[in-house]
């Protein structure tokens, strides 16, 4: 197997369990969002979540591991509608009213037809997205770019 020279990757960090360490630079941190189409408080989001409708983020999808963490750890079991992983499909479905969802605020998220309401004022259910490279790239210059356009 060959080794690429200038090999980088965009990840969420504990989806492989990579935390610390010189080889890699944060670029997003997605906290995790109660979308609904109608106004709501944090106040609301475990009725909602009980009593509506659910639209799951694929559980296999990173994203959707925190969701279901934190409906676990909430201790909330939700009447689920459908599983999806497309996030901007599961933000139209819940504009139209379909049912509400728990999703990470990810880059290009912004949907004022839904009403987003921070789960957690902390970060345990936020998803780190991280850029993972070699600790001595070879092209330390286009690196170096890469992570100024990333994060802009």
């Amino acid at each position: 197997m060959r080794k690429s020279a200038g090999t980088s990757c965009l990840i969420t960090s504990k989806a492989c369990g990579f935390n610390h360490g010189p080889c890699y630079v944060e670029i997003n941190n997605e906290a995790l969002l109660f979308i609904t189409r109608t106004k709501a408080r944090l106040a609301d989001v475990s009725t909602l979540l009980r009593d509506e409708p659910f639209i799951q983020y694929d559980s296999n999808a990173w994203g959707g591991q925190i969701a279901a963490r934190y409906l676990n750890e909430s201790c909330i079991k939700p009447a689920v509608l459908c599983e999806l992983d497309g996030l901007e499909a599961i933000s139209k479905l819940v504009a139209k009213g379909v049912g509400n969802s728990l999703v990470p605020a990810w880059a290009g998220y912004e949907n004022s037809d839904v009403c987003s309401v921070p789960i957690s004022e902390g970060q345990d259910y936020n998803r780190e997205v991280v850029l993972l490279h070699h600790a001595t790239p070879e092209r330390p210059k286009a690196l170096g770019l890469l992570i100024e356009l990333l994060l802009k």
